[in-house]
């Protein structure tokens, strides 16, 4: 048996990755966080509002997600101390947009910037795309990641470290250049999305996803058996990596299933697909 450990400094503060190796094949895996960084202990003996301005430094990418739940911790304090808070639909509206924005900024870098860069050493030909700071893949989507963060940046006046949510609302009033220059760069979000990583538009792939849930569900088909849907999911992730087969079966043998989230645009539901792989 042989362990490995390798530092990961590509998180905000290191981890380390341990692995477990029996004849030549990794048995188990740990990630740890040795580091102590202490924002628990800043916060101690300080005013609560003070939460609004330290929590979102706790990460230069998921900042505003700390600022949320550091408000809503707020508000709970006051609700169970029998003081009720009274949230406008306007302020909630505009809540959401700015924690759903950082959202698609999250699920955007991950993919471009940190996921699709490792997978070279896989396949040398995703270089051109996926290359940091050159791909052309790479760099187009640091450019639209950054249009979520201007959403952000609109409404809370900045990002990162946006600390315009308080309790009871927020600290803004957009005017109607503001929310149209939002709505303006959402729709080149969507065109993004739907052309780079659908191939369709957004309500076919949601039908056609909803087809194989049901299927799933119903009969237990996977992607093999369900020929019609198949393409729906292989079709659009191939276009939008630009993978050669090689690292389309090096990426689906790391893991037997694969996990399907899409947020239907009309009814904000979920819907989740678990489709079991056998890379034999």
């Amino acid at each position: 048996m042989k362990v490995t450990e390798k530092l990961l400094t590509r998180l905000e503060g290191e981890v380390r990755l341990k692995l477990i190796w029996k004849d030549g094949k990794i048995e188990d895996a740990f990630v740890t966080v040795p580091y102590f960084r202490g924002f628990e202990k800043v916060m101690v003996g300080r005013p609560a509002l003070d939460a609004l301005v330290i929590t979102p430094r706790v990460c230069g990418i998921c900042n505003h997600a700390h600022l949320m739940a550091a408000v809503k911790a707020i508000e709970d304090l006051y609700r169970n101390n029998s003081l009720e808070l009274s949230i406008s639909r306007k302020a909630d509206t505009l809540r959401k947009v700015t924690l759903f924005a950082e959202m698609i900024q999250n699920h955007i870098r991950w993919f471009y910037l940190y996921l699709m860069p490792d997978l070279i050493r896989l396949d040398r030909s995703l270089k051109e795309d996926f290359e940091p700071l050159k791909g052309k893949s790479w760099r187009k989507g640091l450019e639209i990641s950054n249009k979520a963060v201007k959403v952000i940046a609109l409404f809370g006046g900045q990002w990162p470290h946006t600390s315009y949510a308080l309790p009871g609302g927020v600290a803004c009033d957009p005017t109607n250049y503001e929310v149209g220059k939002a709505v303006a760069l959402l729709r080149e979000i969507l065109d993004f999305f739907r052309e780079t990583l659908l191939g369709m538009d957004p309500e076919e792939y949601v039908l056609q996803m909803s087809t194989l849930v049901q299927g799933v569900d119903s009969g237990g088909r996977t992607a093999d058996t369900a020929p019609a849907v198949e393409p729906v999911v292989a079709r659009p992730a191939a276009r939008s990596a630009g993978l050669s087969r090689p690292a389309v079966d090096a990426v689906a043998s790391v893991s037997r299933t694969v996990r399907v989230h899409i947020n239907c645009p009309h009814c904000n539901s979920r819907l989740r697909v678990s489709i079991e792989h056998d890379p034999e």
